[in-house]
């Protein structure tokens, strides 16, 4: 069971990662912050990388790793804009649709099937999204509109989606080199690509990152233990068990969000969040 914790803590620390920056995206450009935030993690990881050396590169890594760069770039943007413009506790909490993705996206990539009870975990996901968006519209139909019509939750939803193939591609690049390696290219190719981007835009880019610093060290910090943990947990179970234990970063989500911001409604949409997660942990029980 040390998947389950290590998982888990990944989740908590996942959530953190967030709340930190929406935090900041309050006082800085948020191009040049994540900018920032990977380049600083590919700088520590790398450090990782020199004391443990390089390892041996199995033949799937390149693909895999063309394949999580190219879609974490773009699940950052959306990322960013959802946290940007919307309540973390009401965002945050639809990346529970990962695991109902990974059951159709897992047997093509790698072929780990999900079954059993699968079913019932999606209907409890299902449900939990309209309990989060309860208040959000009235009516009946009011929930299923929000989903919609709330660009936060929507774009967080096309984030699971895409998160669904890239969970699976995390796994291959991880066991074909390991997490230092791995780790440190994806984020120094990230971290360039949002630093180019930030140039382009004529950000002041020194000035900011200058007087961020401290909360850049914070979203680098928490990220990193997300990385590792939930890496490691891959030796140990397939993909759509740590992805569910970890999309109990909507619980943890919901709960920053009321401690961190202040927000509103935080009972009905932790009752929805609380839904949400037990039908991925109930995914991962009937794989």
């Amino acid at each position: 069971m040390i998947w389950f914790y290590s998982s888990l803590a990944g989740a908590f620390f996942s959530a953190l990662y967030f709340a930190l920056i929406k935090k900041e995206e309050e006082r800085m450009d948020y191009i040049v912050l994540i900018g920032a935030v990977y380049l600083l993690i590919a700088l520590i990881l790398g450090a990782g990388l020199f004391l443990t050396g390089i390892p041996e590169i199995g033949e799937g890594f390149a693909g895999a790793f063309l394949g999580m760069l190219v879609l974490n770039i773009g699940t950052t943007f959306l990322f960013l804009e959802a946290l940007k413009i919307s309540d973390i506790s009401i965002s945050l909490p639809m990346t529970a649709f990962t695991p109902l993705f990974l059951i159709f996206t897992s047997p093509l990539i790698n072929g780990e099937f999900a079954d059993g009870m699968g079913i019932y975990g999606i209907l409890l996901i299902v449900a939990g999204s309209y309990i989060l968006h309860l208040k959000e519209e009235k009516g009946i139909m009011g929930p299923l509109k929000s989903i919609i019509q709330n660009k936060g939750s929507l774009y967080m939803l096309i984030v699971a989606f895409i998160w669904s193939f890239s969970a699976n591609f995390d796994k291959i690049a991880y066991i074909n080199s390991n997490s230092f390696f791995y780790g440190t290219f994806l984020y120094l190719g990230m971290g360039l690509f949002f630093a180019v981007y930030a140039l382009m835009k004529k950000k002041d880019i020194a000035r900011q990152v200058k007087k961020g610093f401290p909360g850049i060290v914070k979203i680098s910090a928490s990220c990193i233990l997300t990385f590792l943990l939930i890496t490691f947990s891959y030796s140990f179970a397939i993909v759509p068990y740590v992805i569910s234990i970890k999309r109990m970063s909507a619980l943890f989500g919901v709960v920053l969000g009321g401690v961190m911001f202040k927000e509103k409604n935080i009972g009905v949409r932790f009752i929805g969040a609380l839904v949400m997660v037990a039908g991925a942990v109930t995914i991962a029980l009937g794989t």
